[in-house]
């Protein structure tokens, strides 16, 4: 998601203003979401990234590295997230590019984002619901809202973000075959108006994580829409560092005699 979102800013500006495949294996993911999205401080994910054309064929000189570290934890709206940050490499020099927010609350993996640069006001999206069965869905998010073009007219943007579970089994990626990975795609429909005229189009986001590793793989597919085309991105995990979840301290026996 690191991408989608911001993108929609020129789309919005511009309304305003004239002048890879996979088959479900059936069954249902075996471990709940605390297993595939390991959240100890001091974690870090390293991806290779390369943008995508059209056609899905990779574009030869854009790859570029993206890591992103667990770096600590906060509370908002009196609970608790952990603060992942990423940064980026492409050139040579690494730069940082987003502090993201993240929950676990039962069985769902929960993203606290802000949309159409609404810097402040921030939503829990339900990124990830395990375990699911292969082909169920889930509202990730649904959000209306008005915002201004640049000269002051109103304009209603629309979100629905739709989750689903695609896969279960294994997947291979540079650090290895994982066993028992989930694949999860995101729809996302967005529809933009102003009394003059109304764009929609959507957008795919695809990604797998794996159990006691966290996210292995992500392919956001590319788009055209008014603001112009996009590149797809695909992402892959070459290296990864969990650290072992904190045990319970030990149950010391009360020896206190009447």
């Amino acid at each position: 998601m690191k991408r989608l979102f911001p993108a929609f800013i020129a789309i919005i500006l511009f309304l305003g203003c004239d002048g890879s495949s996979d088959s479900g294996n059936g069954g249902t993911g075996p471990l709940g979401a605390d297993a595939y999205f390991p959240l100890q401080i001091g974690n870090w994910w390293r991806f290779g990234g390369i943008e995508t054309d059209s056609l899905d064929n990779p574009i030869p000189g854009t790859e570029y590295v993206h890591s992103t570290t667990v770096v600590g934890d906060t509370i908002i709206s009196d609970h608790t997230y952990y603060m992942m940050l990423d940064s980026m490499n492409m050139g040579g020099s690494w730069h940082l590019e987003e502090l993201q927010f993240v929950r676990l609350e039962g069985d769902t993996i929960k993203f606290l984002m802000s949309f159409f640069d609404e810097s402040s006001a921030l939503y829990d999206v339900n990124m990830v619901i395990l375990p699911y069965d292969v082909g169920e869905t889930w509202n990730a998010i649904t959000l209306d809202t008005v915002m201004e073009n640049p000269i002051g007219d109103p304009l209603n943007v629309s979100l629905q973000i739709t989750g689903e579970l695609l896969a279960t089994g294994p997947v291979t990626v540079p650090v290895g075959t994982l066993e028992n990975a989930v694949h999860i795609g995101h729809v996302a429909a967005i529809e933009i108006s102003n009394p003059d005229t109304s764009i929609s189009f959507i957008s795919e986001i695809k990604f797998w994580l794996a159990p006691d590793i966290g996210q292995v793989r992500q392919y956001e597919a590319p788009f055209t829409g008014p603001d112009g085309y996009e590149n797809g991105l695909l992402e892959e995990l070459t290296d990864f560092a969990i650290a072992p979840p904190p045990t319970a301290a030990p149950l010391i026996p009360n020896l206190d005699t009447e």
